[in-house]
Order: structure tokens, then C-alpha cells, then sequence
């Protein structure tokens, strides 16, 4: 067997086996391609899925509320296409019956504004459907101009939740006499507003509270001053005992002095 032969056949070994080594390489990079790809298809299911049953019917525009069920639809068709099959069927018709409810604006109720973790979970769904929305005006599927629209509603809505949040405990500090925390409670609603100041629905909303500011300042003022003089009269009372008790005093050191001489 001549060099020339030995040296093709280990050079042949060495490209089969650098072959062999790319293509082990080039699997398992498609394979975490593939993942990943996976991953963030259900991560965009999960999250278009909270916002569509999230948020109230009455905070939904019914154009954004359409265009959720179609991503949502879209994205687990391309889940399908990737051989996803956990759940899929019944998460297709779940979408169908919150297209329904869309179309018919009643698919999500108000949630009770006296609890304040399902405000807060609101909250969270309002900060993922503006980023929804604005991910939507950048890829061309919403309009720019009515995406801005929206933008700002729902940047509005935001406000007005945690506002209100800070209205009822203001209100439950009232009615508990605390009127300072009151106070302080409707300016945290003021300062929610901060980001809003072109916005006429928020400039009527702060002027409201403001007045509600000012009228429990007056009464808390008040309440101070008649705290102060119901403090000071049992003082001057005292004061008066202690005079009198004071000219009884002399008067019986007179009389005893009085005696002594006498005697």
C-alpha cells in the first residue's frame, strides 16, 4: 500500500469525520433554533390569551379585541405547523367562543373596583395591551394614526385605574376621621395623572380631586383649631381653681396669723 494511497484514505477519514461533526452541530443548532422558536410561540399565546379575557369588554376597542383573536389564531396555527399538539384543539375553540364575545362586546366584565389585587392584575393586562398595540402600529397591522389613538386611551385607562385605587382608600380614610390620610391618598390620585396633563378627561379627573384636596383641607384645619381650644379651656379652668385655691390659702394664713396675735 503506497503513502499517497494511506494519506487519501486518512485524509478522507479526517473530512468524513469534520463532516460528520458539522452536520451533529448543524442538527442540534436547528434543534435549539426549533425550541426557542417553540418557547416564544407559546409565550405570545399565553400572553395575547390574558390580555383578550384581561380586560374588560367596555376598555376593549372591538378592532383591537379582533385583532388579538386573530394572532392568537395565527400563532397557534403556526404552533400546529411545528407539531405542537398540547391542548391544541381546545385552545382554538377557546378562541372562537372569545371571538364571539368580542363581536358581541360582553366577554369580559368589570372587575370589582374594592378589590385591589384583580386592579392591580388589571393594571398589569392595560401594560401589556399598550405594548401590544404598539407592536402592532410598527409592523403596519394597525393604523398610525388610530394606533396613537388607542395608545393613548389605554395609557389614559392606566392612569384612571391606579387613580381610582387611590380614591377609595381616600375615602375610606374619610369616613374613618383620618382626614390627613385622606388628603394624602388624593394626591397619590393627582400624581397618576402626571404623565397625562394634555389630556382633557385627565385634567378634569385632577381638577375634581383637587377640589376634594381643598375641601378636606378646610375640614381638617378646622378640626385642628377645635382640637387646640378644647385643649386650652380645661388649662384655663385650672389655672382659675388654682388662683382661687391659692386666695383661700391667704386667707387662712391671715386668719391663723390673726390668732396667734390675738392670743
Amino acid at each position: 500500500m503506497s503513502a499517497t494511497y494511506i494519506t487519501a484514505i486518512i485524509g478522507g477519514i479526517i473530512i468524513t469525520v469534520l463532516l460528520l461533526t458539522y452536520v451533529h452541530q448543524w442538527r442540534e443548532k436547528s434543534k435549539d433554533a426549533r425550541q426557542r422558536e417553540l418557547n416564544t410561540l407559546t409565550d405570545r399565546s399565553r400572553r395575547l390569551r390574558r390580555i383578550a379575557i384581561g380586560i374588560p369588554s367596555q376598555y376593549m376597542p372591538k378592532e383591537i379585541g379582533m385583532l388579538l383573536v386573530s394572532r392568537g389564531q395565527e400563532t397557534l396555527k403556526e404552533l400546529a405547523g411545528y407539531g405542537y399538539k398540547e391542548g391544541l384543539t381546545e385552545k382554538m375553540e377557546e378562541w372562537e367562543i372569545i371571538k364571539q364575545g368580542t363581536q358581541k362586546g360582553d366577554l369580559v366584565p368589570m372587575p370589582n373596583p374594592q378589590d385591589e389585587s384583580s386592579q392591580v392584575e388589571l393594571r398589569k393586562n392595560l401594560q401589556l395591551l399598550f405594548k401590544f398595540i404598539e407592536a402592532q402600529v410598527k409592523r403596519g397591522r394597525i393604523d398610525k394614526k388610530l394606533g396613537t389613538k388607542y395608545l393613548l386611551q389605554t395609557q389614559y385607562l392606566l392612569a384612571k385605574t391606579l387613580a381610582e385605587s387611590h380614591s377609595i382608600k381616600a375615602k375610606q380614610a374619610h369616613k374613618a376621621g383620618k382626614l390627613r390620610i385622606a388628603i394624602h391618598h388624593y394626591h397619590d390620585a393627582v400624581h397618576a395623572f402626571n404623565k397625562l396633563e394634555n389630556n382633557p378627561l385627565a385634567q378634569k379627573t385632577i381638577a375634581a380631586y383637587r377640589l376634594r384636596i381643598k375641601e378636606l383641607d378646610k375640614l381638617a384645619t378646622q378640626e385642628s383649631a377645635t382640637k387646640s381650644q378644647q385643649g386650652a379651656a380645661p388649662s384655663s379652668a385650672g389655672n382659675k381653681l388654682s388662683s382661687q385655691l391659692e386666695e383661700m390659702m391667704d386667707e387662712e394664713e391671715k386668719w391663723k396669723r390673726k390668732q396667734n396675735y390675738d392670743d
